[in-house]
């Protein structure tokens, strides 16, 4: 049973398959976004192999225009401004990643829930 629904940005690469596998797995269903269209589909068939909800969203992150296009008719989205930090200014393995962002909409983590929470692996790594 489907309990929520998490967008993940760059599903098709790097720690974004890893959040979206981890997500499945606590019964969320996955809007998997992302501008590599074979990764993505890849990682939607993965998902729907195993019994998992998910659903493709064809936009590249730095294009605002198309992620506003993608995802705004099916989930209207606020956006943060500026730049998103980094804990210690580095980037951790994929799973770890996966791991927190898990734990971040897991009900044991409901007194944060309902707060915007911004996870950055790449920004700070292009610095």
């Amino acid at each position: 049973m489907v309990k929520r629904v998490a967008l993940v940005t760059g599903a098709g690469s790097g720690t974004g398959p890893a959040s979206a596998l981890s997500l499945a797995a606590e019964n969320y269903a996955i809007g998997a976004l992302g501008h590599r269209g074979h990764e993505l589909e890849d990682v939607v068939r993965k998902l729907e192999t195993n019994g998992h909800h998910a659903l493709l969203y064809d936009a590249n992150i730095s294009n605002e225009g198309q992620m506003h296009a993608a995802v705004e008719p099916a989930m209207p989205v606020i956006w943060p401004e500026g730049q998103l930090p980094i804990t210690g200014g580095r980037p951790d393995r994929s799973e770890d990643v996966a791991e927190v962002i898990t734990f971040m909409v897991w009900d044991k983590a409901r007194h944060i829930a309902g707060s915007p929470i911004w996870v950055d692996v790449g920004e700070g790594s292009l610095r």
